[in-house]
């Protein structure tokens, strides 16, 4: 995808920027296949987590309960950002472990 000071395409300045580029063309589309739509028996799943690879449109599986999608789940806020927002949590998992998890908030947005 080559989006240029010329979107319009054609020749600006004395350079030719060729057609128009302000959409994906189907060149575009058929690299963007290849970069994600392919299985080269790679994957990065492990037990507690899904990154494994994915089709385009398709929702990611969900984990069962106790993935860590929920606050429920992070334990105990052991810090507050600058407006007051809880974003590092603890949790306990006894025999001396301990889970920390960093939330970063999207901007107006907090806990729930």
């Amino acid at each position: 995808m080559d989006y240029t000071n010329a979107p319009d395409g054609g020749v600006v300045g004395g350079f030719n920027y060729g057609p128009a580029n302000r959409h994906p063309n189907t060149h575009d589309y058929e690299e963007l296949n290849i970069i994600y739509n392919h299985d080269d028996g790679f994957t990065t799943t492990t037990a507690s987590t899904n990154f494994g690879i994915r089709q385009v449109g398709v929702a990611a599986p969900r984990e069962q309960a106790g993935a860590g999608d929920s606050p429920a789940e992070w334990g105990r806020a052991i810090h507050r950002d600058a407006i007051g927002r809880p974003d590092v949590f603890q949790k306990d998992l006894g025999a001396g472990k301990k889970v920390l998890t960093h939330v970063f908030w999207a901007i107006g947005e907090g806990p729930k």
